[in-house]
């Protein structure tokens, strides 16, 4: 059996020498697209956002109906259901520019595949909400309200108050949330869904 030559042990360390060296380099290619593919792509999003919290204050109303005795008949008393919602939502800006909340509402889903839309409450009608409803004094928190501003980097946590005409049972029947908030900017608006009766939710 022939032994190798010097020339050819030589040869085959540099082609061992070579591919090592283009393995290695595909791998650090390999690594920044990966890092470049979390990183940008995290920055063209923009923004993350979860539900910290959500509760719920059922009311219901008695609305009475007069009648018409003249035309015999009677009056009577109607019953009007309806749920308040607090969600306690952060929103994180991702990118490299301020951004600045436009609007935010949220989607209740049903089980006949219905959607219930309401918007968050606004500035002037948050403090007439307690002022109604003084049980819900105690679940007050600081409110996220339209026009904040989120710097780049920034954190801002808040309180959203939804309104929805549903019983205390169907909201426990409902097969998910849908929370969202535009921007200014129009950049993409956040979308944080909550599946089932899931009371906590990231986007």
């Amino acid at each position: 059996m022939s032994e190798p030559t010097p020339s050819s042990l030589s040869f085959d360390r540099e082609t061992t020498r070579r591919g090592l060296i283009a393995v290695c380099g595909a791998l650090v290619v390999m690594a920044v697209l990966v890092w470049a593919f979390f990183y940008y792509g995290q920055a063209a999003i923009g923004h993350t956002g979860q539900v910290d919290s959500l509760t719920v204050y059922p009311i219901q109303h008695e609305l009475a109906n007069k009648g018409n005795p003249q035309h015999g008949m009677n009056g009577s008393t109607e019953q009007y259901n309806e749920l308040i919602v607090l969600a306690g939502v952060s929103v994180t800006n991702t990118s490299k520019k301020p951004l600045t909340l436009l609007d935010m509402q949220a989607n209740v889903l049903l089980p006949d595949n219905k959607a219930i839309n309401s918007l968050a409450a606004s500035t002037p009608d948050i403090p007439r909400i307690f002022e109604a409803y003084p049980g819900l004094d105690s679940l007050r928190a600081q409110p996220l309200l339209r026009d904040t501003v989120i710097a780049p980097g920034q954190t801002v946590e808040g309180q959203m108050i939804f309104n929805y005409p549903l019983t205390k049972q169907q909201w426990d029947a409902r097969q998910g949330l849908d929370v969202t908030i535009q921007f200014v900017q129009q950049t993409s608006d956040l979308h944080i869904n909550l599946k089932g009766n899931a009371t906590v939710g990231r986007s």
